[in-house]
């Protein structure tokens, strides 16, 4: 396939300043501080549609694309660039939107990682829905042990508001979750179809069904074949955001842009270390390190149900770990509230959590 014949998807980060702690960041940018100014989009633009490439869709990524002075004149040039204008916004950055260009926004998503703010915006989403403007999604990332109890949450929210949803694999989190199985762990009244494409490149799509309300589970993918383009707030471009090598227009001009290097090549092999940590008594009973997961759980969350539930395994698995490695030990580990049913850890059972997690600093894992 030639380059003439190609379309990609473009996107672009109009505005660096952006906060590197941002726990729901999808891009992880590698610019800080700054806004691209239309007459950079506008060589930009040109220059591909002059190497005969069209685009589909184009993304405004996050961080607030609003603060940048010549938002209006850039919606208006991208507007017609493509054939679909997408504004992906976080929700803190919902109250700078500016309602008088949507028209030429195709379709907002709103990046959500909590149901608390979901539920604190629906004024916002309300406000935006009565100005004729229906094509919002919201973009839920799941962060295992942080935001899972509120999927089911924000699956009613939407579900109830009519509004279409993704949830995604956040690509923060270092390790790799079975994000289909996790959701389906934590809404058991769910059905999911075969992949059905991708979103924005890199992203596999699944359509799920929860009460008959259908919803997007994206999870990450390795492509070789990744149709994106990106510009960053300086106006370089690379492949997408991930890209460490960064382009200069002026040099792109006698390099094959289709030929960019992907920075997430399958034919490349990474290995992420593992370390598990186990304890040893003086007469030589170890401790494994899912028991001691589940101790430490417990001082966390004081309920066994809720610990099975984060495990992804059943309570009555939690239960005998817990009483197999009592016996073992010939020690309690842990007391039970007769009144509330909840749990808490023995002089015993916090000793060995402390020096747990005195080792987990120590190693820094």
């Amino acid at each position: 396939m030639g380059v003439s014949s190609k379309k990609f998807t473009l996107l672009i980060h109009l505005n660096g300043s952006y906060n590197p702690s941002c726990k729901i960041c999808l891009w992880k940018p590698l610019n800080s501080g700054g806004s691209i100014k239309y007459e950079s989009i506008k060589n930009v633009v040109e220059f591909l549609s002059g190497l005969g490439f069209t685009f589909n869709d184009i993304f405004i990524l996050c961080p607030d694309p609003f603060s940048n002075n010549d938002i209006s004149n850039i919606l208006r040039l991208l507007n017609r660039a493509c054939r679909s204008l997408n504004l992906m916004l976080g929700i803190s950055d919902l109250l700078n939107l500016k309602l008088n260009l949507l028209e030429y926004i195709n379709n907002l998503f709103i990046i959500c990682d909590s149901y608390p703010k979901l539920n604190m915006a629906k004024q916002d989403i309300l406000a935006i829905e009565s100005h004729g403007f229906e094509n919002i999604e919201i973009i839920f990332p799941v962060i295992p042990h942080v935001n899972d109890y509120d999927i089911k949450k924000v699956l009613n929210f939407c579900r109830i508001r009519g509004l279409h949803l993704k949830v995604l694999e956040h690509p923060a989190i270092e390790e790799h979750i079975d994000l289909i199985n996790f959701i389906s762990s934590k809404v058991k009244d769910i059905s999911i179809s075969e992949a059905s494409g991708y979103f924005i490149g890199c992203y596999l799509k699944r359509t799920a069904f929860y009460r008959d309300f259908p919803f997007q589970i994206l999870t990450r993918t390795f492509r070789d074949n990744c149709n994106t383009l990106y510009v960053n707030c300086n106006g370089y471009i690379s492949r997408c955001p991930f890209s460490e090598e960064l382009y200069e227009l002026s040099i792109l001009k006698s390099t094959e842009v289709s030929e960019l290097k992907c920075p997430i090549n399958p034919r490349n092999l990474i290995l992420i270390p593992k370390i598990r940590i186990s304890l040893k008594t003086h007469n030589g009973i170890e401790i494994y390190d899912d028991e001691l997961e589940i101790l430490d759980l417990i001082d966390k969350r004081y309920s066994i149900r809720q610990i099975a539930s984060i495990l992804n395994i059943s309570h009555t698995c939690v239960r005998r770990k817990l009483l197999s490695l009592q016996k073992r030990l010939s020690l309690k580990l842990i007391d039970k509230d007769r009144y509330t049913g909840r749990v808490k850890l023995s002089k015993t059972g916090r000793k060995i959590v402390e020096y747990y997690r005195f080792i987990k600093r120590k190693m820094k894992i």
